[in-house]
């Protein structure tokens, strides 16, 4: 494993390994000599992406159904990504290394370059640069079709576990739901229920849900911790517009995910573009956007 990269300021640590997809193994708050933690700290030792505390998603998000697409006409088939999965998800940039260099005390910048090999038949690049400032951490993407002719479907987004506490709860603005297939590979649109309404906030310690996709999301989203008075924002702007949700009462952490499109876009039907984010980039044409990490200290 190449060495981590640590971006520290007076109120804030962050702990980035490249070998493991440019990830965000720990963000936290250290103050004084104490340490809370924004992200859920990645074990230590683990491999598996879906323990570390900050994952980038490229070239597609989610789940894809059958793991087939058709392209041009031509179908493509896709293999499950993880053992004890049976769908292929989240792309293939969480799961390689990175190129990433320290650029200042307080700034990175990672690199993953994907040539067309199994695992996804389209050349890409997602570059992330970090920027570390007094309460936020900022992540700036571009997502680029590397190939030298042709059109690619195209897609990224951002991962992150949140630590819950007893009196944690999570409030967001979304418009709807996304209703799922026995897969759990969103088919159209339709009310949130009452369990699920973030418009009031959930209480987390009694949230359990799978992986849920919501639409009209205003690209903002709190986690409030009421015993510390901390609070966490996320944050993505365009075309980061698609939200999803994992919370399971026996995991410590809660799962948020921004994507620029929802899962299984490329065959939901009676829904267009700009419903689903279907996007496709020419040769060395590119899609940027921020996420963001905003951290009320509150009483700490």
């Amino acid at each position: 494993m190449t060495d981590v990269i640590e971006l520290v300021n007076r109120n804030l640590s962050c702990t980035i390994v490249p070998d493991l997809g440019g990830a965000v193994t720990r963000l936290d708050i250290v103050r004084r000599g104490n340490v809370v933690n924004v992200l859920h700290p990645t074990p230590a030792g683990t491999t598996d992406p879906r323990q570390l505390s900050l994952t980038h998603i490229a070239p597609i998000g989610g789940p894809v159904r059958k793991n087939t697409f058709k392209w041009e006409g031509k179908p493509r088939t896709l293999e499950p990504n993880f053992p004890d999965e049976p769908l292929y998800r989240n792309g293939i940039a969480w799961q390689r290394p990175w190129l990433g260099k320290k650029d200042g005390k307080f700034s990175a910048t990672l690199r993953y370059m994907h040539k067309h090999a199994p695992g996804w038949p389209f050349d890409f690049s997602l570059t992330a640069v970090f920027d570390l400032e007094e309460d936020h951490l900022v992540i700036t993407y571009e997502l680029a079709n590397e190939s030298r002719q042709g059109m690619a479907p195209i897609g990224f987004g951002t991962s992150i576990l949140l630590p819950k506490s007893r009196n944690s709860s999570l409030s967001a603005g979304v418009s709807s739901l996304w209703h799922v297939d026995e897969q759990g590979v969103p088919t159209t649109t339709g009310e949130v229920p009452f369990d699920l309404d973030l418009k009031e906030g959930l209480q987390l310690p009694l949230l359990e849900t799978r992986e849920r996709w919501f639409a009209g999301w205003t690209g903002k989203s709190v986690l409030d911790y009421a015993d510390s008075r901390i609070s966490t924002t996320f944050k993505a702007d365009d075309p980061l517009e698609h939200f999803g949700l994992e919370c399971h009462k026996d995991d410590p952490f809660v799962r948020m995910t921004a994507l620029s499109h929802v899962p299984g876009l490329m065959d939901i039907r009676g829904h267009d573009e700009d419903e689903t984010g279907y996007r496709v980039l020419g040769p060395g044409d590119c899609l940027s956007a921020q996420v963001k990490l905003d951290i009320d200290f509150g009483s700490f």
